[in-house]
């Protein structure tokens, strides 16, 4: 084995190399950073907007005059969707899941221009106007015949699932 003494010249240029990888790495560690506080932020946020319009009274007729005007243009007047343009069925949901959609469009934290600009025209009052929705979509009867595709994407829509959703709604799909 042959040892290697590093001299006197490869030991001053150490600490420049390490300044380099600095510089070159500052940028991305400050963008990290600073975006940190934030996404915790959203998420607090979004978490207290979801407490609130759960403490409030649901009027699922209001919901129902709602959905009218800024929803059954896109998903249908039985909220049912249409698969073919990925627009999804909303009739039958849980409540507490359309609050937490709706809040996630209107903070921002998804990412659907179509329903960021429906969340924006139910004008004042939004967690009211949430709860209000929610408790009418969930009372809607599910399509009793929902439209299937022609299996073609299996495979890959079953590594989504698994990697994506089953930590929260299980494996059969069912929680």
């Amino acid at each position: 084995m042959v040892a290697v003494i590093p001299s006197a010249a490869s030991e001053q240029l150490r600490p420049l190399a390490r300044q380099r990888r600095w510089r070159a790495l500052w940028p991305a560690a400050a963008a990290v950073l600073l975006c940190l506080p934030l996404s915790v932020t959203a998420a607090e946020r979004a978490k207290e907007l979801l407490a609130n319009a759960l403490a409030l009274t649901a009027n699922a007729n209001a919901g129902g005059q709602a959905y009218a005007k800024n929803c059954a243009g896109c998903h249908g007047d039985k909220a049912w969707g249409v698969g073919e343009s990925s627009i999804p069925a909303l009739a039958g949901q849980r409540e507490r899941y359309l609050l937490t959609q709706l809040i996630d469009f209107a903070e921002l934290n998804r990412d659907a221009v179509e329903m960021h600009r429906a969340n924006a025209s139910l004008g004042v009052a939004p967690e009211q106007q949430w709860r209000n929705l929610a408790a009418y979509l969930a009372r809607l009867p599910i399509n009793p015949r929902p439209q299937r595709g022609d299996g073609k994407g299996l495979d890959n829509g079953s590594g989504i699932y698994r990697d994506s959703c089953a930590s929260c709604h299980r494996e059969d799909g069912l929680g």
